[in-house]
This record gives C-alpha cells, structure tokens and sequence, in this order.
C-alpha cells in the first residue's frame, strides 16, 4: 500500500513557515509517496482542528490561475467547515504538490470568523482512510488507499495579518475537536434521507451507519436500530454495503453487525397499493453493549406518500438534474408559482458508481430543477429572493453575513442547452436593494424548459465572454455532482431561497426595455433658481479602463486601472467602463440639504451593469435617494440629496464578460454585441423644492459605442 507523507513552505524571508496577509505570501503543499500513485490517481484528505482555516487562502484565485504539480486543481476541495482539503494526486506521480496565496481580507472583520484574523497557528494532518469525519463525509467521500508516514504526518502553518505580530503568542482555535467517548468506546452515528419516499415508486430510504473514535472489535459491532414503521418496507431488497449485516428483524426494529467504519443500507419503501393519507416512519439507534450513541446524529424520519403527485412542491426531494426536474405545474391558469426550499446536503441525494461506491451531493454541488412549459412567444420571470442577501427592505437576511447573494439561476432545454443565465440582477422593483438572481427569457418556441438555481460558481454565468476563466466550474445540467459550487454554510439562510416563477408577466423590465425607448424627456423650459436659492448643474466624465484579468494586463504590457480611453465602449469585454455623473450646487445649502433629480431619456438597465445597479452608488458627502421612473415604472433616473457642492455618482457600463443583457451568439454562451452604431443618452436635471436648475449646464449627452471598432480613437 501507498505510503504518503506532507510537509509544507512559504516564501516568507523569515525563519517561521508563515503566511503574511500584507506581503501577499504564498503557501506550497508537498507530498512525497514512497511508490507510484495508482491507477486512477490516489485520493487524499489533509484536515486541521480550525474551523473556516483554508479561507484565509485565496481560493477564488486559486481556481482561475491554479499553480499544480501532478494534481488536478478541479479535484481539489474542502472539508465540511472548511478546516482541511482534500486532493486527488495523478496517477503515477511518486511526489505532488500545489501553490496558493493567502487571502488578503480587511481586519478588523466582523462578518468572517475570528480564524480570518491575527494571528493564528493551524496544524496540518494526512487524514487516514475510514477516519474522516461524519460531517466531512459528504465532501470528501471516498479516499484512497494510503498509509501515513509517520515522520511527515503533519505540517504547521502560521497565518498572520501583519509580519509584526509573529512576536505574538498564537491564540488557541475557538472550538476544540470533537472528542471521544470518555469510556473509550466507539461511538456510532446515524444520517437518512430523502425525506419524501413514494410507494408507487418503491423510493430507497438511505441510512448511513458511522463509527468514530475507537476500533471496531475484530467480530464486529451490532447495533440496534428502533423502526416503529418497518412494515412499511420491502425487507426482502434491502442492500446493505460491504462492512455491514443485518442479524436481526423484528417488528419494530432490526439489529445490524457492523465491521467497516462506514456502512450503507438502503431500503426501499413497499407498495401496499392502498390509498393512506401521508405517514411517516422513523429510524433511531438504541443503546447496546460495546458502543455509544451520538447524541447529535442518532435518528432520522421521512414522510411516505403513495404516488409522486402527493409531494408538494416545496420539498427537498432529490432533483439535482434535468430528468429528475420538479413539475411546478404552472399554466395560464395557474400563471404565478413561488418555490421555497434550501440547498443542502442530503443523505438521500448519492449516485452509486460502478464500482459500487457512491458519490454523495453536497450543498456546494446541489441544484435544484424546475420545469414548466412555455408556447412560443411566452416569456417567463424568474426571481430568486434569497435569505442570504443585503435587502432588509425586501426580506429578512444576518447583518454579520457576508455581502451580496451566492446563488445563479440557469435555463435550459429538454437536451440541456443554455438559454439563459443570471447571478446578480434586479427584479421590478428591486433596483439599488437587490443582488439577487432574476432573469427573463422569451420561448422561441413550444416545449418544456428547465430552470436551476444552484450556489455560486457552480452556476457560473459569469463564464460568459470569459470562458478560459471559469471552465470546468460551471455544473453539467444532465450529470449530476459536476461543477464547482462555494457554500457559506457558516451563516444563517445561506442556502434558503424564495424563487418566484411568473408567466407573461405584465410589465417585465429586461425584454421590454430592450426594445423600447423611455417616453421621459428633457422639460421645456428650465426651473431657474429664485432668490437665494443654490443653482444645480450636471457634467459628466467617462472612461474605459483596463480590469485585472485583462490580457494586456496579465501579461505585463499595461498596469490594472489604466485609462484605455475616454469612450464608453460596451463590446469591451474586459475593460471597466464607467460614467460618472457630475452634479455641483453653486450656492448655500441648507443644513437638511436639497433633493435633486436627475432623469434620463433611456432606462437604467439598457446601459449600466447589474453591479451597479445592486447598491445604491457610493456618492461621498451626499446620499442616495431613490429611483425615479417613467408611466411603465421603470427606472430612468435617480434622486440624490445634496449635503455638499459637488456629488460624483458613478455607473459602470454592463460589458460581455459579465453576460449581462448582451444578446448571446451563435452557441449561446459567447457574447454578440449589439452593433446598432453609437448610441446616445441624454441625462437632465428636473426642477425642485429650494433650488434652481442651471440655464445651462442642465443636461449631458454621452455616446454609447457598441465596439472598440466603433469607438473614436483615444486622445
């Protein structure tokens, strides 16, 4: 058998294996095999006792530009609670190794845990096979088969904010590893699901069986098993996995020998053919001789219906793939359907390979389908509310979680192509307050669609324009466990969603502010200031700047933020585009300031990037008001209160990269700018209480160019 060792070093200058936040230090992970990995590559687990540790590595970099040796980066994941990785080594390879930086967050964080901050000493350990965690089994599933080197076990990292606090003595973790039993018996787990089985259907109930924190006596272990409803199940197809036998049957319960850590047993509901109301059966580990119960995972129940049509819609059934899609029955006559569910894993929710093992769904790789069917020319909204997003306005969501929302929306075909896809938008009524996905989308023609909602970059719509970027992350909508999701399970609601599907929606905001022009115009005549009334003028200025992931950029040629031009250029599809919106008072203000309108000719969307329209804009010294709209009620313009003489709002431009309302090309996913010729927008200033408008400065006209090619050269 393979024998592995791990050892780790930092091009920190100092004499300690440390990482430096403020001199962006990176971290390599060696590991030495004292033979070839096997066939099919060799699969390991390094785990630490400090929850969220591996966050304060740059995951997210990591996974657009990977630095490996002998290691697939798309295999490459993390623990339950993110305290340790887990890798898969190439076959072959008799050494391996990866390099990542650390992640440079603000201090001090209020919204990340204390491990994100200061200093802190984390040890690195090889995890053996069968030792891994109940609660990491999801994640990591099924390891290889290794030995431990017992002289290169484990590795220290220190992480620190500032090199000045390597003088410091390490605070200890926050939360101590679970221990073992105080008897030195092994202790036992029990997890189920799904939670819904149908009898017509002979749905299996998974139960998993896991031993931690001793050895298994050499004849095995047997358990007993409370099952109050075991006749609702066919005994004679149980299939317990290898490591397992059930010894025993009685009415209300069983007794299984268990000789592996692991063990799995399904057991499929029975078909009765009676018609019952809804029932549900429980299964709970009794106490026994040689073994202790976890008190935290020990039982689980499910609901049994007779036929599929008696789930609710609402449910967490297992659903992660197209053929697997939940009706949610919406018609004409049933034109509104709101879904609430959650992201999660589910014991119930594993696929079995063919080597009889199973791969498991985690909430990271969880999506979850809807199908509905639409004739041509229908169009349907889809919103996502989302707990887990900074709208108190909207919904309820923790104020110490993290900003924004991580959840994308995708619609497909019956075969599985993409339509359509969005992970940051605004539904009506949400603009400035939302990060929510919302997406509209016109059927071409009769048929059934299917719409996922899936955690962030596991859906990744931003691939769109940027393909090199994220390939390999986004999930196949036909193979289930494909993708590359990130979960947030340390905050509240992170995983709940509300998703709204309506069909021909009266006034849709995206589809229809496509194709037609705001009826807003500038007025007549000018709102002059009287008396001692401050006097508002508007300017503008607007720029095109080079962004991180620019290929000039990364190759050296140009510095990040460099000015490209003075065009707005909305085929760009990389660069930061940005108008800024120039609004001075000429006058005294007065102490409670004054609200000043600036509408335009056009709608907010056709133009400026979903990201800048999920916040209200950072104006400094004034506030952020609210949206003004046209007859349609849809946004034109804004409203902002003057505290100061002059206020800068700035909006950026949406840009292909970002797949945000480009019309998608032949093969649906690369972007095909518009190429109407230059575009313009006139912005002007509305009159209002306690000031007056300029008779000159009062409106601007900046020009919208679909392409570089159609833009004037830089001056």
């Amino acid at each position: 058998m393979t024998q592995i060792g791990i050892s780790t070093s930092t091009n920190y200058e100092g004499e300690q294996n440390a990482l430096i936040e403020e001199l962006g230090s990176s971290l390599t992970v060696n590991f030495e095999l004292d033979e070839a990995a096997p066939e099919g590559g060799l699969k390991v687990f390094v785990d630490s006792d400090i929850e969220q540790i591996v966050s304060r590595l740059d995951l997210p970099q990591f996974a657009f530009n990977p630095t490996v040796e002998n290691i697939n980066p798309n295999l490459l994941g993390t623990s339950f609670d993110n305290s340790g990785f887990f890798l898969t080594i190439d076959e072959g390879a008799t050494s391996a190794s990866f390099t990542i930086n650390v992640f440079d967050n603000d201090e001090p964080d209020t919204t990340l845990p204390e491990t994100f901050d200061g200093l802190v000493e984390a040890n690195f350990s090889l995890v053996a096979p069968g030792e891994v965690a109940e609660e990491d089994l999801a994640d990591v599933g099924t390891l290889g088969d290794y030995t431990i080197d017992p002289d290169s076990a484990s590795t220290t990292v220190i992480f620190a904010d500032e090199e000045s606090q390597l003088t410091e003595t390490p605070e200890p973790p926050t939360e101590t590893p679970d221990e073992p039993p105080a008897s030195g018996l092994p202790l036992v787990s029990l997890n189920t699901g799904s939670d819904f089985l149908v009898e017509a259907d002979g749905t299996v109930s998974a139960h998993v069986f896991n031993v931690t924190g001793a050895t298994i006596p050499e004849d095995g272990l047997v358990v007993s098993v409370s099952a109050p409803n075991l006749s609702e199940f066919d005994l004679d197809s149980i299939n317990v996995s290898e490591g397992g036998e059930i010894v025993d049957v009685r009415e209300d319960g069983f007794d299984i020998r268990l000789t592996d850590f692991t063990v799995l047993v399904d057991l499929p509901v029975a078909s009765d053919g009676e018609t019952e109301e809804l029932e549900t059966a429980s299964f709970s580990l009794e106490a026994g001789d040689g073994y202790e119960v976890n008190s935290d995972f020990n039982s689980g129940e499910f609901t049994l219906v007779d036929t599929a049509d008696e789930l609710p819609i609402n449910t967490s059934n297992r659903n992660d793939i197209i053929p697997l899609a939940t009706d949610i029955e919406l018609s004409p006559d049933n034109p509104e359907v709101t879904i609430n569910d959650t992201l999660g894993f589910s014991i119930g929710n594993r696929y079995q390979n063919a080597d009889g093992s199973f791969t498991y769904i985690d909430q990271s790789e969880d999506v979850d389908f809807y199908k509905f069917d639409l004739q041509a020319g229908d169009v349907i909204a889809i919103d996502n509310d989302s707990l887990f997003r900074n709208n108190p306005a909207i919904i309820d969501f923790p104020e110490d979680g993290p900003f924004g929302a991580y959840m994308t929306l995708r619609l497909f075909d019956a075969e599985g192509n993409e339509l359509a896809a969005n992970g940051i938008g605004q539904a009506p009524g949400e603009l400035f307050v939302s990060r929510d996905a919302y997406l509209e989308f016109e059927a071409p023609a009769d048929g059934t669609y299917y719409a996922g909602i899936s955690q962030f970059r596991n859906g990744t719509t931003q691939r769109i324009g940027a393909p090199e970027l994220w390939d390999g992350l986004a999930y196949d909508p036909l193979v289930p466990g494909t993708g590359d999701g990130q979960s947030y399970t340390d905050y509240p609601g992170s995983a709940e969603y509300e998703l709204k599907f309506t069909l021909n929606p009266e006034n849709p905001v995206l589809l229809a502010e496509q194709r037609d022009r705001s009826n807003s115009t500038p007025p007549e005549t000018v709102d002059l200031s009287q008396g001692n009334e401050p006097t508002v003028s508007l300017n503008f200025t607007a720029a095109t700047y080079a962004s991180f992931d620019d290929p000039a950029v990364l190759a050296g040629e140009i510095n990040r933020d460099d000015v490209i031009g003075g065009s707005l250029i909305e085929g760009f599809p990389r660069q930061g585009l940005i108008l800024n919106l120039v609004v001075t008072a000429e006058g005294e203000i007065p102490e409670e300031g004054i609200l000043v309108t600036v509408n335009s000719d056009s709608y907010l969307r056709d133009y400026f990037s979903v990201r800048t329209l999920a916040n209200p804009p950072f104006i400094p010294g004034n506030q952020f008001v609210d949206i003004v709209t046209d007859n349609t009620g849809r946004a034109t313009g804004f409203q902002v209160r003057l505290f100061e003489p002059v206020a800068t709002i700035p909006l950026n431009l949406r840009t292909p990269q970002r797949g945000e309302l480009v019309e998608p090309g032949p093969n649906g996913l690369e972007p095909s700018p518009e190429t109407d010729g230059p575009e313009e927008v006139t912005f002007f200033l509305e009159g209002g209480a306690g000031y007056g408008v300029s008779a000159t400065e009062n409106q601007v006209t900046p020009t919208f160019y679909d392409s570089v090619e159609h833009a004037p050269d830089p001056s």
